[in-house]
């Protein structure tokens, strides 16, 4: 195929065109991005949307309930920020609270409608999975870890490039005698041992982190 000087010169320009919307697709100014998920709150665990006071506790005591009563499969999956303090001592609580917001919107836009995703305390979230299993659960939680990651975090009314921030993540399923405080340790145990093995990883209660999964 032969282009003309000018046929050239157009689809250099797209190219360019194009790339710069890919990249942008992966920049979050984060003043903006504070006032589209202002009405987040960040001070209780909610239910996805987090507009919900306390619907976390209810809906995984309902959880047990179910898997009690008809075997249901649920996971939980409990994210936390790595290095969230010294990212809040460099930039201010400001931004950091900002980047609780932008990490919650990633969690809420990668589950279903079934699905709760609460706020657990500080920087730790925690999401119910119904109808999910270990194994998927373990790389829903990979997805969500991925997806935060790719993310570049710039403060737009300064123009300052914040870089990139990453999650790890801890996994246990539900089983027939758990109750919600037994549940919750297991995914906490997983969730150390992520952040204790390196951090931006996801941990699953079989001891096997997704790295590992993926390499056997």
């Amino acid at each position: 195929m032969h282009l003309t000087p000018k046929e050239t010169d157009r689809l250099l320009l797209f190219l360019a065109a194009e790339l710069a919307r890919q990249l942008d697709a992966t920049i979050f100014p984060l003043d903006l991005y504070y006032r589209d998920l202002s009405h987040f709150p960040l001070d209780s665990r909610h239910k996805c949307n987090f507009d919900h006071p306390d619907s976390f506790d209810t809906e995984l005591l309902a959880a047990v309930a179910e898997t009690q009563e008809n075997g249901e499969t649920v996971a939980l999956v409990m994210i936390d920020i790595d290095h969230f303090k010294s990212f809040n001592d460099t930039w201010g609580h400001q931004t950091g609270d900002q980047v609780l917001r932008l990490v919650a919107q990633c969690m809420s836009e990668n589950v279903k409608g079934r699905d709760t995703v609460a706020r657990f305390g500080g920087e730790e979230f925690a999401i119910i999975l119904r109808r999910t299993t270990l194994e998927h659960a373990t790389r829903l939680a990979d997805q969500i870890r991925a997806y935060v990651e790719s993310k570049k975090l710039i403060k737009r009314s300064t123009g300052d490039v914040l870089g990139t921030i990453t999650v790890s993540a801890g996994v246990a399923r539900l089983g027939e005698r758990d109750t919600p405080a037994s549940l919750i340790q297991r995914a906490d145990s997983c969730l150390y041992r992520a952040k204790n093995t390196g951090r931006n990883r996801v941990v699953g209660e079989d001891e096997s982190d997704l790295s590992e999964m993926d390499a056997a």
